[in-house]
């Protein structure tokens, strides 16, 4: 239902937390990063964050992708897509342009969807004076 054909690219990752790795901190990137390892901490990435079969974040995700096939505790924020493997578990509230659910994934949260744009809209104050409006 929630499936797409989209994919997160990670085939060029700059950074790597291998599985034996246990990390507590936040972490801030330009580059792509993938976590096999534990990470207790917010990840602030301009890229595509990964979060191997074995990998666990806890703590909130902020990138442009994101793709969950471990397990992340925490918020996600990303622009582009968020992709939840058939392993994958999500625990926590999203806020996403795309989002992509296999068959076997686990979310537990919230879920807003809706483009991200860089620059402010010009109507948005006028858009939400509709919005009260109807709700009134």
């Amino acid at each position: 239902m929630f499936t797409s054909k989209k994919t997160v690219e990670t085939s060029s990752v700059d950074t790597i937390i291998g599985s034996s790795a246990s990390i507590e901190g936040n972490i801030s990137l330009e580059n792509s990063i993938r976590i096999d390892g534990k990470l207790i901490g917010d990840i602030n990435c301009k890229s595509s964050v990964s979060v191997g079969e074995k990998g666990y974040v806890k703590g909130d995700i902020f990138a442009e992708n994101v793709s969950v096939s471990g397990i992340v505790e925490g918020c996600i924020k990303c622009s582009g897509l968020l992709e939840i493997s058939a392993g994958g578990k999500l625990i926590g509230d999203v806020d996403v342009s795309s989002i992509s659910i296999g068959d076997g994934a686990i979310f537990r949260g919230n879920c807003c969807m809706e483009v991200h744009n860089t620059t402010v809209n010009e109507n948005s104050s006028e858009s939400s004076d509709t919005e009260e409006a109807h709700t009134k």
